[in-house]
């Protein structure tokens, strides 16, 4: 047996794992950081990591209990990997149906719940032409006249979804797409941007504080049931 050879390959396994384990390190410590330069938005909040994944942030933002998760997207094939921010905002909401406009519908969008909602609604003259909207129950969700004011979130093309459930509001907006070198050679999600800025956030939970505040009230003629005993708790798990 050649011993060198054993101790070479012992050596080259032992720098290996040094190796893996400083780069997973300096990828936890990166993504760690996601939350760092926005916290002052928020009088309360906690950020849980779970291993290398992106942190969750849950906190309070004026007054209402929120929730800013980012979700990495690398499981569609010959497609860049996305990493979309999915903003909630905790509220009832008086309405028993459940409203979600998702723009640009591919069929794998795994974080929204869109595909489980059984019922395709036809979207105003005026809506988005690459958007669909669906529901549970479309004669009891938040009526699209409510939600027509806020659709000037999807001239931004990085905005996804709007979802308006019992439970609250979600946003999902796309924070960034992986360099297309890092992943087309070593099919690695690098992402240049590493930080959600005080100003995006803001605008995000602005957003969604504003489209609650659309749909809190059950306006007196709108042909649109509202949720009877308990508002907006039916839906909740929409929300979770």
């Amino acid at each position: 047996m050649r011993w060198d050879i054993v101790l070479l390959a012992c050596a080259a396994i032992v720098y290996l794992m040094h190796q893996y384990s400083r780069d997973r390190e300096r990828q936890r410590s990166l993504r760690g950081a996601f939350f760092k330069d926005c916290m002052s938005l928020f009088p309360t909040c906690k950020v849980v990591q779970d291993d290398v994944q992106f942190p969750v942030l849950t906190g309070r933002y004026n007054g209402f209990a929120v929730k800013l998760e980012p979700i990495l997207d690398d499981m569609t094939v010959r497609k860049l990997p996305s990493l979309w921010l999915r903003v909630s905002l905790y509220a009832p909401v008086p309405y028993a149906g459940v409203f979600d406009l998702l723009a640009r519908p591919r069929g794998n969008e795994f974080y929204s719940p869109a595909y489980e909602l059984p019922l395709e609604v036809r979207a105003p003259s005026g809506w988005p032409a690459d958007a669909v909207i669906r529901s549970d129950d479309p004669e009891q969700m938040p009526p699209v006249a409510t939600l027509a004011p806020h659709l000037h979130l999807f001239d931004d093309v990085k905005m996804k979804e709007m979802l308006v459930a019992g439970g609250g509001v979600r946003l999902v907006y796309q924070f960034d797409q992986a360099e297309r070198a890092e992943y087309s050679v070593l099919r690695q999600s690098y992402f240049v941007k590493s930080r959600l800025t005080p100003d995006l956030a803001r605008g995000l939970l602005e957003a969604a504080t504003a489209i609650y505040q659309s749909v809190a009230v059950v306006p007196a003629q709108t042909g649109t049931q509202a949720a009877e005993a308990e508002p907006g708790m039916r839906r909740q798990e929409v929300l979770a």
